[in-house]
């Protein structure tokens, strides 16, 4: 149960992050033509940016989360140890 609680929520991190990359190109295309040559260059530029920081925030979430899990995995190695000390 909890492996596919993680495999679902994993989904839809993905999810997110590939809807978020989406949302910047889109925003960014519309911005371009929006008219007028600051507008190219600040779609250019939502673009850029954007892209960057969606990657380097949904990084940051998939370290996080994939340290969370191994924090997990040594809490239960380190019960098993304890449990067997114990008996």
């Amino acid at each position: 149960m909890f492996q596919f609680t993680i495999s679902v929520g994993n989904f839809i991190v993905k999810l997110c992050y590939v809807l978020s990359l989406i949302a910047v190109m889109i925003t960014g295309i519309a911005t371009m033509f929006s008219g007028g040559f600051g507008g190219f260059l600040s779609g250019l530029m939502i673009i850029v940016a954007g892209v960057l920081l969606v990657i380097l925030a949904f990084y940051l979430l998939f370290i996080i989360i994939d340290i969370h899990q191994q924090l997990i995995n040594l809490n239960a190695k380190l019960d098993k140890k304890e449990n067997k000390e114990n008996l």
